[in-house]
């Protein structure tokens, strides 16, 4: 008889041993899909400014081409797609300035994508999912559409479900982590009661929020029986009820092991209660001798200290009352132990500020779920003491930490730290002619805009009303000027959708101080950022202004930019596109004038020089002639403006010492490319 056989599978793959290989492969493809998109970015400036060699047009279209093909075997399909795109478009030898203009919105793109990619599983796929689904299941659409912005806002996603049958059937093909299901009636109905414990019964169990108005006890009690983890009574903010649904999901995720402090004069005890509690999230500090307590206490930072009362020299209680002493551990969750349990004992140890009591001997499952609650309770109450509400970023209080935080990793890497305060623009008029809940749908809309921007170094913070505060790492202020006017821009022109369909535009003014330039400490950064933010104001709102920039107006006489051009309509835009990206701008409209003040030592200097080739009193070649012999073009950089479509009077003025030139009509975001470029370096 012939027998064939099977070759042995091996042992079967762990699901999240895969998850976590997949993880590694990514992050290791994350440096090349960044060096790919940075060759591509160079590409597409190449042939904006008309240098592009066909080496590089070659190399830059085979990057894109092996993008294409890497970033969807990550699940990275929006990446691939555009990654397509730009591989026909560096295919053509031929491309023209319009089309390097698109290959520089793609580049972006791409390096959005990829860079959101990496918050997420490797692999793609709903399997491969991180960010958190949120299912809404409310019957008033707006309502719905209002908690799921609300969820947004937060960096999760949403699902919407008219009612429970609906929702029931969503989940067979699409797991959420959290639900919000709202019961219109005070009774609860028994289709509402069978999608919780559907949600209970996933695996892993889905958290599920109940929201209703004046839920009565026995819905409540079902509820609770069907698998419900929280209720929250209606009406309530969007912004509250998915804060109320995000913290229990939050506090399941712990970033690093909780460190307790377990104080006791028993070795036994120490011994014990150390294996009772020791695990991979929970690290367990002891200590046999009570007067070495302030100090282990300052060196540990524990996240919950565990007393015996009776010990020598200092006791339990002794202890508690110096931890509720000082400011900095007033909050710490204190836990007793103790093999007296006299009433009155009990009492005191209430009195001077325990948490809990438990009594010795110890009863292993009794101590795991008495710390675990307490950590669970201060965790999740530092978490909203630290975050704001209605974003869903950091606060003033955990700014402060934060900052400091990030201000001493680059002072040890000798780092420079962008620090920007950045306000929303006429927000009080959004207010008052919208209302408030779309002026929060702004402030949210933003805080998400923002959030999308940002890389995992930086520190983004709702500081109050409509301002926010964004410190960038490794980014110096001119830098800063230069990315946040590209955030803040594409913000405006996204716009904030409204319920009836309608979209506002808000624009957003930024004032950006540099650690140890400009400060160095968070204080000192604050006043600087507010200062430049304040003449951001002043010039005309949205635009980001950096200290530098306002030490500059300073100088009498001193700007960053001025133009040289007699047509006031052509002029009155070359102004505002400068002043827009936050730098100040003059205008002169004679050639002969612009020569005299530009060559006085004591009158006109700028960084940069907008030159309009035909002018009255001189023309553009002669006035860079005579800027060239008095030296001014040593500090300052010239770029012709010219409608003559010949080559020769753009060659001329190219040998004459001018460092670009711009054809009439030009292209906005052509001329900030070539702002931003020149100004920065």
């Amino acid at each position: 008889m012939d027998v064939t056989a099977t070759p042995d599978p091996g042992p079967a793959r762990d699901p999240a041993a895969v998850a976590t290989a997949a993880a590694d492969l990514f992050e290791r493809a994350r440096v090349a899909f960044r060096l790919r998109v940075d060759t591509i970015e160079g590409a597409a400036a190449a042939l904006l400014e008309g240098g592009l060699s066909e080496p590089i047009r070659a190399e830059a279209e085979r990057e894109a081409h092996k993008l294409a093909g890497a970033a969807g075997t990550f699940g990275l399909h929006r990446a691939s797609d555009l990654a397509r795109e730009l591989e026909l478009l560096l295919s053509d030898p031929n491309a023209h300035a319009v089309a390097a203009l698109h290959a520089l919105e793609l580049a972006e793109a791409l390096g959005r994508e990829l860079r959101d990619g990496s918050q997420r599983e490797a692999g793609g796929g709903e399997t491969g999912r991180t960010t958190r689904l949120v299912l809404v299941v409310h019957g008033d659409r707006d309502r719905a559409s209002e908690i799921a912005g609300a969820v947004e806002a937060r960096s999760l996603a949403a699902v919407i479900a008219r009612d429970a049958t609906a929702a029931r059937r969503l989940i067979r093909t699409r797991q959420p982590d959290v639900a919000l299901v709202h019961a219109d009636h005070p009774t609860i109905d028994d289709e509402t009661l069978a999608l919780i414990r559907d949600l209970d019964q996933c695996e892993p169990p889905v958290r599920t929020v109940l929201t209703g108005a004046a839920l009565t006890t026995d819905s409540r009690v079902r509820a609770a029986r069907s698998g419900a983890s929280r209720f929250v009574a209606s009406p309530a903010s969007a912004a509250h009820v998915v804060e109320v649904a995000a913290a229990p999901a939050d506090a399941v995720a712990v970033e690093e092991p909780a460190t307790i402090l377990l104080v006791d004069d028993d070795e036994q005890i120490l011994l014990s209660v150390r294996a009772l509690l020791e695990s991979d999230d929970l690290q367990i500090v002891t200590l046999a001798d009570p007067t070495s307590f302030w100090e282990v206490l300052i060196e540990e930072a524990p996240e919950l200290i565990m007393l015996d009362v009776d010990m020598p020299g200092v006791n339990g209680l002794d202890l508690c009352r110096l931890v509720r002493a000082d400011d900095r551990w007033r909050s710490l969750p204190v836990l007793f132990l103790s093999a007296n349990p006299d009433p009155d004992l009990v009492r005191q140890v209430y009195t001077v500020g325990a948490d809990d009591f438990v009594a010795k001997p110890v009863i292993g499952p009794e101590l795991v779920a008495r710390v675990r609650g307490r950590l669970e309770r201060a965790r999740l109450h530092r978490r909203l003491a630290e975050t704001d509400p209605l974003t869903g970023l950091a606060n003033r209080r955990k700014l402060d930490d934060e900052l400091s935080r990030l201000l001493r990793t680059a002072s040890r890497a000798g780092q420079p730290v962008a620090v920007a305060l950045l306000d929303a623009d006429y927000f009080s008029g959004v207010n008052n002619a919208y209302g408030h809940a779309v002026g929060d749908a702004v402030l949210q809309c933003l805080a998400r805009h923002l959030r999308v921007e940002s890389r995992a170094q930086d520190v983004l913070a709702r500081v109050g009303g409509e301002e926010f505060v964004v410190a960038l790492y490794g980014t110096t202020a001119d830098a800063a000027v230069t990315r946040l006017t590209d955030i803040l821009e594409r913000f405006h022109a996204t716009g904030t959708g409204l319920a009836d369909g309608s979209v506002l535009q808000v624009s957003v003014s930024a004032g950006v101080a540099e650690f140890r330039r400009h400060g160095d400490d968070f204080h000192t950064l604050y006043r600087g950022a507010d200062e430049a933010l304040r003449s951001a104001k002043s010039a005309g709102r949205r635009r980001v202004v950096s200290v530098d920039a306002v030490q500059t107006r300073r100088a009498a006489g001193q700007v960053d930019v001025v133009v040289v051009e007699d047509d006031h309509v052509l002029s009155d835009l070359l102004r505002h596109t400068v002043e827009t990206s936050g730098y100040r701008c003059a205008v002169v409209p004679d050639g002969e004038d612009a020569l005299d003040r530009l060559t006085d030592p004591g009158g006109l200097s700028a960084r940069l020089i907008l030159l309009d080739m035909d002018l009255p009193g001189r023309s553009g070649i002669e006035i860079l002639r005579g800027l060239r012999a008095a030296g001014v073009l040593a500090h300052t950089s010239v770029v012709m403006v010219t409608a003559r479509s010949g080559e020769a009077d753009t060659v001329l003025a190219l040998q004459q010492g001018a460092v670009d030139h711009l054809a009439k009509p030009f292209s906005v975001p052509v001329l900030m490319h070539k702002l931003h470029r020149l100004l920065a370096g």
